[in-house]
């Protein structure tokens, strides 16, 4: 790569494991565990079919969309955004982590298309990295 901020963005990425912050240890572990597909979360179907899941160490049952992300700050250096992610889950009213997310988002004009289709100019690559998503 011939731009300069890709290889700060690769730097910035050695080190993301450790730009977590956890407030609440017990439900970092759920999350954690859930993501990971760890035994210690059984997944339960009701009767309608609805899916859901079991957390015996809380003693907790939630769905998916129980644990969300909200952006705390959002920080753009030419190519790099820095994005700063609440987690929280649906019965606290803090988030029980907080984490940083980069995004490396690299222009670059190239030729794609055939005559059937058109040729265009246009091509943008965006890598990401955090503690869940280590640089895809």
């Amino acid at each position: 790569y011939m731009d300069p901020q890709y290889y700060e963005f690769r730097s910035l990425c050695k080190d993301i494991d450790n730009k977590v912050i956890i407030y609440n240890k017990a439900y970092w572990e759920l999350y954690s565990d859930f993501t990971k597909k760890k035994p210690s979360i059984e997944k339960r179907v009701k009767d309608d079919g609805y899916e859901y899941f079991y957390y015996e160490k809380l003693n907790e049952t939630f769905t998916y969309y129980d644990i969300k992300d909200t952006i705390k700050s959002e920080k753009r250096n030419g190519n790099i955004i820095t994005i700063v992610y609440d987690k929280k889950y649906k019965k606290m009213p803090k988030p029980f982590a907080t984490y940083i997310r980069y995004k490396y988002e690299n222009d670059g004009v190239f030729l794609r298309g055939d005559e059937g289709s058109g040729l265009y100019f246009r091509y943008e690559e965006v890598f990401t990295c955090s503690y869940f998503d280590n640089f895809k």
